[in-house]
């Protein structure tokens, strides 16, 4: 940690760094309105595939399979919006530090809080969109669990973003890390590897995934409730109260699944910060 003094206090520095990353994030109203174009585009897109879906054996599938498509989309388009803010700013951080104006971790600390607001309007728009038009289970609570948790992977996945370009230092390093550090956590996320099958030396990749723990809370929360699945042919899964979730694997609570999100979260902007300080 740097020792020297700085031309301002830290409550100074602090205000001072979150208002210029403030209005660098809102004096570009173009991007923010591609942004908001991309939301709605692809959610309605989203919407219109996946639309009313019906409770039987198919509409379970469909469901299920648009969950984990949600968590993937929301951490890609996250992940991909922050990932070149830190190598873009490098010289212009550079030259400010060196000059004592701020420290490291004022700096890392206002340009992510900066782009909070907007980690949490778009996927708030684009669940909003689909909850209803795919027709989830129909309750204003496990509608605001859906948010909430779609908010969550947002910032998780922008923790990770931050992580890698710290790392990376140039947008075109970052741009071409970022996706094979994240396609793991995806892989290992209870979809396409079952947890009983991963093989013991990727075991510890399940537990950073938030893939997983998203997928089984947006999972849980759309099915704990129900209580009767239509079948349409034989053979059919026995279905009452919360079977389908045993069926499903899903054995940790919605509560250990959130604070293990939040704690990834956490350890990705750690990461970065102490990355931060270290080079």
């Amino acid at each position: 940690m740097c020792l020297f003094r700085f031309a301002a206090s830290r409550i100074q520095q602090f205000f001072i760094v979150l208002w210029r990353s403030w209005l660098t994030v809102i004096r570009d109203p173009a991007s923010l309105k591609l942004r908001a174009l991309q939301t709605i585009m692809i959610s309605l897109v989203f919407g219109l595939i996946y639309l009313r879906q019906n409770l039987d054996q198919e509409g379970v599938m469909n469901i299920n399979g648009f969950l984990f498509i949600l968590v993937t989309n929301m951490s890609f388009s996250s992940q991909f919006i922050v990932i070149n803010i830190f190598p873009m700013e490098i010289p212009v951080f550079q030259r400010e530090y060196d000059s004592k104006l701020y420290s490291i971790e004022i700096y890392f600390l206002c340009k992510t809080l900066a782009d909070i607001p907007f980690q949490i309007l778009f996927p708030f728009i684009f669940i909003t969109i689909d909850y209803w038009m795919i027709g989830l289970y129909d309750d204003v609570s496990k509608y605001l669990i859906a948010c909430g948790i779609v908010i969550l992977v947002s910032n998780v996945a922008a923790s990770f973003g931050y992580m890698v370009s710290c790392i990376a230092r140039t947008v075109t390093a970052a741009l071409a890390l970022a996706p094979p550090l994240m396609i793991p956590l995806m892989i290992f996320g209870g979809i396409f590897v079952n947890n009983k099958s991963i093989p013991s030396y990727f075991v510890w990749l399940k537990y950073l995934s938030w893939f997983k723990y998203a997928t089984e809370i947006l999972t849980v929360d759309q099915w704990i409730d129900v209580k009767n699945i239509t079948c349409n042919e034989e053979p059919c899964i026995q279905f009452y109260n919360s079977l389908f979730i045993i069926y499903l694997s899903i054995y940790l609570s919605i509560y250990l699944s959130i604070y293990l999100s939040i704690y990834v979260c956490l350890s990705f902007r750690i990461y970065s910060l102490l990355y931060g300080y270290i080079t």
